[in-house]
């Protein structure tokens, strides 16, 4: 059985959006390096960097998608009545995104405003922030 054409262009669509999604989130973490090696900042507000590379849906699930891809599983929390959806990248997996600048303690927090916590959660606001939870 093969695919009709149609849906093998979409696969081929997907896959592309996919990979220069990918390449747009290496080249926000390689910006976030660099700021890191201008100010050592203990908590940088990176949102800016990530606008117009995460996928440009107001459902929670494509980007479900994306940061699985990525190997990051989603982290759910209820806090003060609003919904969070978030991802974490600590220190060893940001250097491997080739960042000279990270540090241990480094964690790139990516974190959803959500209407819920289901899978198919409307994304309210998106914010990207950068924090070193080392104890001095």
């Amino acid at each position: 059985m093969s695919l009709s054409l149609s849906a093998k262009r979409y696969t081929v669509n997907a896959d592309t959006r996919r990979n220069a999604n990918k390449e747009k989130f290496d080249r926000a973490v390689s910006a976030i390096d660099d700021l890191l090696g201008a100010t050592r900042s203990n908590d940088l507000e990176v949102t800016h960097l990530f606008v117009g590379i995460l996928p440009e849906s107001d459902r929670i699930k494509d980007h479900l998608r994306f940061f699985q891809g990525l190997d990051s599983k989603p982290n759910r929390a209820h806090l003060n009545h609003k919904d969070f959806i978030y991802f974490s990248f600590p220190y060893d997996r940001l250097r491997a995104f080739r960042g000279k600048h990270f540090v241990r303690g480094d964690i790139l927090v990516i974190r959803y405003l959500t209407s819920d916590l289901s899978d198919d959660a409307a994304v309210l606001s998106i914010t990207a922030t950068l924090v070193n939870g080392e104890m001095p």
